[in-house]
């Protein structure tokens, strides 16, 4: 157990009147452009290790801990797009990393009879944070500095419209899960 500071969202003035928004890439030469309309809210809390990763469920408390071994390695997720000999050892990485964790969710989840993958992001924090806050790279996404949620129940459908298009008519009516 230890004490650390998390930052959250304000509850700014500025949302009555705009949704929050951040954006992943460089608004520096847009006059009078922001990259983001956040303020934070510092507050100091108490973080306790996960001593039984067992005893989160998915369907009781919205998440849930699967530990798994993946052949992925840190050298093969941060490798370089273009590598000299033709190939995208990332993608390829990438690839493989997704088949194998398709097939961990399958036995740890039988009752979904379909699992898509329409996110792969590979994070690396910038080497100059905490000092210099950055939140566009040019080689990697950065890691997420506050708490959030990734979706909404009306976002989950624009996710699904933007990384399925044309399948509209088959996810109306049914039942679904976005996992993260």
């Amino acid at each position: 157990m230890f004490q650390t500071q998390m930052h959250y969202l304000a509850r700014s003035e500025i949302f009555k009147t705009e949704k929050a928004f951040q954006t992943d890439y460089s608004v520096d030469h847009v006059p009078g452009a922001r990259g983001s309309n956040h303020e934070n809210d510092i507050k100091e809390v108490t973080v306790t290790g996960i001593t039984d990763p067992s005893q989160w469920d998915l369907n009781k408390h919205g998440f849930c801990i699967i530990e798994a071994e993946t052949s992925l390695r840190s050298k093969d997720a941060f490798s370089r797009k273009g590598a000299f000999d033709g190939t995208d050892a990332r993608e390829e990485a990438e690839k493989k990393y997704w088949y194998e964790i398709e097939a961990i969710l399958h036995e740890r989840f039988p009752e979904y009879s379909r699992i898509e993958n329409y996110d792969c992001t590979i994070r690396k924090r910038d080497p100059e944070f905490p000092g210099k806050v950055r939140t566009y790279d040019p080689e990697y996404e950065q890691p997420a500095r506050r708490p959030h949620s990734d979706g909404s129940v009306r976002g989950a459908y624009m996710q699904l419209e933007f990384s399925f298009p044309g399948q509209q008519d088959f996810w109306k009516d049914k039942d679904f899960d976005i996992l993260k």
